[in-house]
């Protein structure tokens, strides 16, 4: 059965023609962005036909409007949203594409809109060093430790409606969801016990999709995730021997203002070749965005690490998009060949012997 679902709300800017910032329940500083040209983009996934937008300010509805094609903007292409002082909650609705009208489940944002000067920075600093998790509980990114409450061993995520939040997970975890079935890892401790390959979605092909929101992965042989359908966000991934990241189909690693912080790869492994996140057999449908990557190889911490690559790609990948992410590394930044499939590298911050090594027909732009 074919199904639709909102992945994420941007805030766009209009005349620059960027991604801002993720849309959250929070407060919307238009202060700091010095510009009033914006609108909101709903990023989908499955078979989407129509998107639906209702747009209320102050408990009254100022705007409706449905799109029927991508891109998915809150008021059409190109046309700004009047973003006035006040409360606003926005819903959205995707529709499957098909003959009878089949809505998706609506994404409420409620966020509220102010243009107070603020003094200080207006942008996240970017994470430096290897910050323990504990120390970033107040930060957008990881776990809020003082919530997890039990231990659990949950072996394989196989059925709709399945959420865990706020657990201290252990072993090795397979997923293989159902078509249509989304399941949630939020905030949680996944400690993979030295397992190899921990959170496996090898198997999760049937159309299913996994998300992570503010997990701390760690402890694993050869990769702390690996497989298709998955999305991560907010999240910290740390000490694996091999690679963080082996990524499979359909995956999606942070958006702008929801990333995550992958570090401390080739753990105690001098053999290793590891990167932060890396394509090792043709796939399609990639995304990472808004990231920090600290790839850096040596010993610190108590252990050592033969680090690699930020993001490597030497297999067939096809629609990918690696964007604003920052990655420090020992090697290379980005090592991206992907036997002729097509995709972008735009706006990354690079700090590394090589920043990019990447075949000339992938589309490059804004990297520093």
């Amino acid at each position: 059965m074919a199904t639709a679902k909102i992945t994420n709300l941007v805030l766009r800017d209009i005349t620059k023609e960027r991604d801002v910032q993720s849309v959250t329940d929070a407060v919307l500083n238009l202060a700091e962005l010095g510009n009033d040209q914006l609108t909101i983009r709903a990023d989908v996934a499955g078979s989407v036909g129509r998107v639906d937008f209702e747009l209320k300010r102050d408990g009254v509805v100022i705007l409706k409007h449905t799109e029927i094609k991508s891109p998915w903007h809150l008021n059409g292409d190109g046309k700004p949203v009047d973003f006035k002082d006040g409360s606003y909650q926005l819903t959205v609705t995707p529709f499957v594409a098909s003959k009878k009208v089949l809505p998706g489940d609506p994404t409420i944002r409620k966020f509220t809109v102010s243009r107070a000067e603020t003094t200080g920075p207006t942008s996240p600093t970017t994470p430096t060093g290897n910050v323990a998790a504990s120390d970033r509980t107040d930060a957008n990114t990881g776990p809020i430790l003082s919530r997890i409450a039990g231990n659990l061993l949950v072996p394989k995520l196989d059925a709709q409606g399945i959420v865990i939040e706020n657990k201290r997970i252990t072993g090795k975890l397979t997923v293989d969801l159902p078509d249509g079935a989304v399941a949630y890892l939020r905030n949680c401790v996944y400690d993979g016990n030295s397992v190899s390959f921990g959170l496996d979605a090898r198997s999760n092909k049937r159309g299913g999709i996994l998300i992570c929101e503010r997990v701390l992965f760690t402890n694993c042989r050869d990769a702390l995730i690996i497989g298709h359908n998955i999305e991560i966000y907010e999240s910290i991934l740390q000490n694996s021997t091999g690679d963080c990241i082996k990524f499979g189909n359909n995956f999606r690693l942070g958006a702008v203002g929801r990333g995550n912080i992958l570090r401390k790869a080739g753990w105690n492994n001098p053999d290793a070749h590891a990167d932060g996140g890396q394509v090792e057999s043709p796939i399609s449908n990639l995304t990472i965005e808004g990231n920090n990557f600290d790839m850096r190889a040596g010993t610190y911490d108590g252990a050592t690490y033969k680090a690699n690559s930020g993001i490597f790609i030497a297999n067939p990948c096809n629609n990918f998009k690696i964007n604003a992410n920052r990655i420090a590394c020992t090697n290379t930044g980005i090592h991206c060949w992907p036997e002729g499939g097509k995709g972008s590298i735009t706006n990354n911050e690079i700090i590394a012997k090589a920043r990019l090594n990447v075949d000339s027909a992938v589309l490059q732009s804004g990297n520093t």
